[in-house]
C-alpha cells in the first residue's frame, strides 16, 4: 500500500483479518476512506513519519465505514477536517493529534479514541455523536454538541487547555473507584466550563457512595 501525497486515499477490499501499514516518511492526503473486513494499523518509522490531512479544495474528511483501527503516528489536520465514524467502528489516534487553526469534528455513533493528546495552536476539538475517549491532555477548546465525551477510559487525569462545553444533547461520563484521589477521574479546564447535558457516574471496584 502506497499512500501519494496530495491524493484521497481508500483502504477496501481487504480479506485479512488485520493489516499493518508501515510509513517510513510524511505523507499529506486530501482524505481518507476505510471500509471491509480487515482492522488497519497504520505506524511510522524513523522518527520522521508522519500523516496530515490537507485538501487545496477545501474540508477533509477522514471515513472509517468499517472496523477497529489503530494510528500510531502522528496526525495533523491543516484544514477543517471530519472524523467520520460509522456505527459499530472505533479509531484509536495513538501519536499526537495536531490542528492548528482548523476545525477537527467528531460525526457518527462509533468511538474516537485520543491516546496521543492534541497539539492545537488556536483550533478547536468538536464531537457531534458517538464517544469520545481522551486519554490525553486536549490542547484547545472541546465543544460536545452530541455524543458523549469520556476523560480516559479507566481512573486518571485529563487537562483540557481551552474551554469546555458539553451541550443539553450531549453527555460526560466520569468514574469514581472511591474517595481517594487517585480513585476518581479528575478533569481540568484551564478556560471556561459550560456543562448543561447529562453527567453519567460509573461506579468502578464495588464502590458505593455513603
Amino acid at each position: 500500500m502506497c499512500i501519494r501525497d496530495s491524493h484521497y486515499v481508500k483502504f477496501y477490499g481487504a480479506t485479512a483479518s488485520t493489516a499493518t501499514i508501515d510509513l517510513l516518511v510524511a505523507r499529506t492526503g486530501a482524505g481518507m476512506e476505510i471500509d471491509g473486513a480487515t482492522d488497519y494499523h497504520v505506524q511510522g518509522h524513523g522518527g520522521v513519519a508522519a500523516l496530515t490531512f490537507d485538501s487545496s479544495l477545501g474540508d477533509v474528511e477522514l471515513n472509517v465505514l468499517a472496523g477497529d483501527h489503530v494510528f500510531g503516528l502522528p496526525v495533523s489536520a491543516d484544514s477543517n477536517t471530519s472524523i467520520n465514524l460509522s456505527s459499530g467502528t472505533s479509531l484509536i489516534l495513538d501519536g499526537v493529534l495536531g490542528f492548528s487553526g482548523v476545525e477537527v469534528t467528531k460525526n457518527g455513533t462509533g468511538t474516537l479514541i485520543i491516546q496521543g493528546g492534541t497539539s492545537s495552536g488556536s483550533g478547536s476539538l468538536g464531537v457531534t455523536e458517538g464517544t469520545l475517549i481522551a486519554t490525553g491532555d486536549i490542547d484547545s477548546d472541546l465543544l460536545v454538541t452530541g455524543g458523549q465525551f469520556v476523560p480516559k477510559d479507566g481512573i486518571g487525569r485529563v487537562d483540557i487547555k481551552g474551554d469546555f462545553a458539553v451541550g443539553p444533547s450531549a453527555s460526560m461520563k466520569l468514574e469514581i473507584a472511591g474517595t481517594g484521589s487517585s480513585n476518581h477521574d479528575f478533569l481540568v479546564i484551564d478556560s471556561t466550563a459550560n456543562l448543561a447535558g447529562t453527567l453519567e457516574i460509573e461506579l468502578l471496584n464495588g464502590y458505593q457512595p455513603s
